[in-house]
């Protein structure tokens, strides 16, 4: 048999851990706010004040630019939108104008529309970085990039291009690396190829910052050396 000061100890413990259960019951979840930057993100995308990025999401339709709105990311720097299945982009500026490197990579996005990718006259005067690569990009023209003006670093890598507009880079004053390794489609000959080339190097601007011109794994048989001296 217990002795009266244990049973009145172990009632009292009892007692305590019962409210202590009644009082963690009652307690409201210890939620945690989101952000206004992760609270608009798109679904399984990653956001934060000045990055949005979105990984292979399989995504045809382009709702996940929607929620890329420079009222919600006013100092947003970098957009990264790979792996996914876009067929096409937005018409209109979601972007911003803050942003020093888009890098839309990984979708299929044929071709390129004949104006402005970033939607109508709007010129994105800070990015310095536009990576295009792995997109089977079939075609563009100068329009195209004509609101990328500051663009230093062009990357077009893995693409099926078979046609450009005349001066495609008409636009792009500032490019130092265009990197076009694998760029062209498997059934253009390298004298197409070549002829291509000597259209993207065609500009009123000469290509004055142009530092690096990769051609790599296009199976390129001759380029004219005068096309580079232009």
């Amino acid at each position: 048999m217990y002795s009266l000061p244990f049973y009145f100890l172990t009632t009292f413990i009892t007692a305590i851990l019962y409210s202590s259960a009644i009082v963690a019951a009652r307690s409201p979840p210890n939620f945690e706010l989101k952000t206004q930057f992760e609270a608009s993100c798109f679904p399984k995308c990653s956001c934060n004040q000045t990055t949005v990025e979105c990984k292979n999401l399989n995504e045809i339709k382009t709702d996940m630019f929607e929620h890329i709105l420079p009222k919600i990311y006013p100092e947003l720097d970098t957009v990264s939108i790979t792996g996914n299945d876009l067929g096409d982009l937005p018409t209109d500026n979601i972007f911003g104008d803050r942003n020093h490197t888009v890098s839309i990579t990984g979708n299929d996005l044929g071709d390129l529309p004949t104006g402005n990718i970033f939607g109508d006259r709007n010129r994105h005067l800070k990015l310095s970085l536009l990576d295009l690569s792995d997109n089977d990009i079939r075609s563009f023209t100068a329009e195209t990039f004509f609101g990328a003006p500051k663009v230093q670093f062009l990357y077009l890598r893995n693409n099926e291009i078979t046609s450009v507009g005349s001066k495609p880079f008409d636009y792009m004053p500032f490019l130092r690396v265009i990197d076009l390794t694998a760029a062209f489609a498997e059934g253009v000959s390298g004298k197409k190829k070549a002829e291509i080339i000597g259209d993207m190097l065609e500009s009123g601007h000469h290509f004055k910052h142009l530092e690096e011109l990769v051609f790599n794994a296009n199976a390129l048989t001759k380029l004219d050396s005068e096309m580079f001296c232009k």
